[in-house]
């Protein structure tokens, strides 16, 4: 039995793995099988219905196929193996046709022969010698020349530079160029002039009168400021003698002895309890006037029931205004006197717990 008849009824290639089916024996490889059934095809043989229960092994053909001597399909490869081993034998196969990893534009080549391309292959990266960053090989020359921050170029104002590393240019034309165009000094001032930085000097001396004139409501300001300023140093200064003087009367009450006394004076409680003494009998004294007051009132009110009705309305009320004319101030006096007593009688004791 040679090899065509060991192939495959859907695929035509030799199955790894041979069965057959039981309705005509046909030899399938197990892919093929899976598919015809799950796709409810036929037999290709005898066009019956295929389920996969209907097929087995064939273990002598599949003997027949593990012993089956075969050649590598790679051109130029003579290797020669047991069918089993050939596509562990291709996917290493040094003829093998593979592409490069850097770039399709590298062609196909055998893979023994892309070892050697590797090595010299234009579209490998490599790191520049220079800022480390991963360039093509192809690319390296115009990287260095024109993107490399670390590379050494000349100023781009041709300022006569030459030696400035690319990722410092702009702190370079920021801050030394000469040839770099700057604002004038003034602008915020109101010169809006732009020049060479190299020509800063010439124009601050020809328009030093411009600029003068820009500037002088800013020096009145100024002015203004200053002496506003030496006013108020001249309060702080008062302010500061005015604190020195306190303190210096602070401390000779102090050292007399005065505010010690008033605050031992204060503290004591004999003190404090004729405090608490003379309030309470300013409140007793409160309390006498207001009941007095209300007595007279009372009397004054009851006079006048009694009068109203013996009298008319006419000389009730003339009556009536002129008792309260003359008993006003003389219930009045009467309140003061009493409170005056009251104080008085209440000052001695004052004295004795002093």
């Amino acid at each position: 039995m040679d090899v065509l008849s060991c192939v495959c009824v859907v695929c035509n290639k030799v199955p790894e793995a041979v069965i057959e089916s039981l309705c005509c024996n046909s030899l399938f490889c197990w892919n093929c099988a899976i598919k015809l059934t799950d796709a409810g095809q036929t037999c290709p043989g005898c066009d019956s219905q295929l389920y996969l229960d209907q097929f087995r092994e064939n273990y002598a053909i599949q003997k027949l196929i593990d012993n089956m001597i075969v050649g590598c399909k790679f051109e130029g490869c003579t290797a020669r193996f047991n069918f089993p081993l050939k596509q562990e034998h291709e996917n290493s196969c040094d003829h093998a046709p593979v592409l490069c990893p850097n770039s399709d534009l590298c062609g196909i080549m055998s893979r023994s022969a892309l070892e050697i391309h590797l090595v010299s292959c234009e579209y490998r990266h490599v790191e520049c010698n220079l800022c480390e960053i991963p360039v093509m090989v192809k690319d390296l020359d115009s990287h260095v020349s024109n993107d490399c921050p670390e590379s050494i170029v000349e100023c781009i104002n041709k300022c006569g530079i030459d030696n400035i590393v690319r990722s410092s240019m702009d702190q370079h034309l920021l801050e030394e160029c000469p040839l770099f165009v700057v604002e004038c000094p003034y602008k915020a001032h109101g010169c809006n002039e732009e020049f060479q930085r190299e020509s800063t000097a010439a124009h601050l001396q020809s328009r030093a009168g411009v600029h003068l004139q820009l500037l002088s409501p800013y020096l009145e300001q100024s002015t203004v400021m200053q002496n506003e300023l030496v006013d108020i140093r001249n309060e702080l200064s008062r302010a500061r003698e005015e604190i020195d003087e306190l303190k210096k009367e602070t401390n000779a009450l102090r050292s007399s002895g005065f505010l010690n006394a008033i605050i031992q004076t204060l503290q004591d409680e004999s003190f404090q309890a004729s405090v608490r003494a003379t309030f309470q009998g300013v409140e007793n004294a409160r309390r006498h006037i207001t009941f007095g007051t209300m007595l007279v009132y009372g009397a004054l009110v009851l006079v006048l029931f009694l009068l109203l009705k013996t009298l008319s309305p006419f000389k009730f009320i003339i009556i009536a205004v002129g008792l309260w004319f003359f008993f006003k101030p003389r219930v009045s006096n009467w309140a003061g006197h009493l409170h005056n007593n009251l104080h008085e009688n209440n000052r001695p004791n004052n004295n004795n717990n002093n």
